[in-house]
């Protein structure tokens, strides 16, 4: 099967979509999530192989932690973000690109048709569930349990991660 090319929003398709969410009416939302679940030990030791230069970095605690659960679920999230350019950069978890850093963090790459590439740090898997529902014309953020939230709650958030500038009339309809 042939691939289909994926559009890239430009700035003014991301500013109508800011507005149509802004101007939204909320559903009434479920705010009590699931409750159900086991808590698993975290790992004491994760491997991370660097996607670049293919070396392995040996991370323990907290990090082999991030490792093994969060690093995934975002490198899955990322491939539904392709209408903004987006992209990982995990540079700073490697040891041989990245050999200065002492805490490093996931950076999220994003190239909005006509503007320039925009880099934000310290990006989370919930990040990419904003912009994922943001794209979708959602309404609603789901959190990690099920709850539900207005996404127009994240529209400074979803243009922080945008990286791009809201002209004065936008900004007084989104209210910011």
């Amino acid at each position: 099967m042939p691939k289909r090319d994926i559009k890239i929003f430009d700035k003014s398709e991301i500013e109508k979509k800011l507005i149509k969410l802004a101007l939204a009416e909320v559903p009434k939302l479920n705010t009590i999530g699931a409750m159900c679940y086991s808590m698993v030990p975290p790992p004491d030791l994760a491997n991370y192989i660097c996607p670049i230069c293919s070396e392995k970095t040996v991370y323990k605690s907290n990090y082999a932690e991030y490792i093994t659960y969060d690093l995934g679920a975002c490198r899955n999230k990322v491939k539904h973000l392709k209408a903004l350019g987006a992209v990982l950069d995990e540079s700073q978890f490697c040891k041989n690109c990245s050999p200065n850093i002492e805490k490093p963090k996931l950076c999220l790459k994003i190239k909005i048709q006509g503007e320039k590439e925009h880099k934000t740090c310290n990006v989370t898997t919930e990040d990419l569930d904003v912009l994922r529902e943001f794209i979708k014309n959602n309404v609603i953020h789901v959190g990690y349990y099920d709850e539900e939230y207005p996404l127009k709650k994240y529209i400074n958030r979803i243009i922080e991660l945008l990286g791009i500038s809201i002209d004065k009339e936008t900004k007084k309809i989104i209210k910011i």
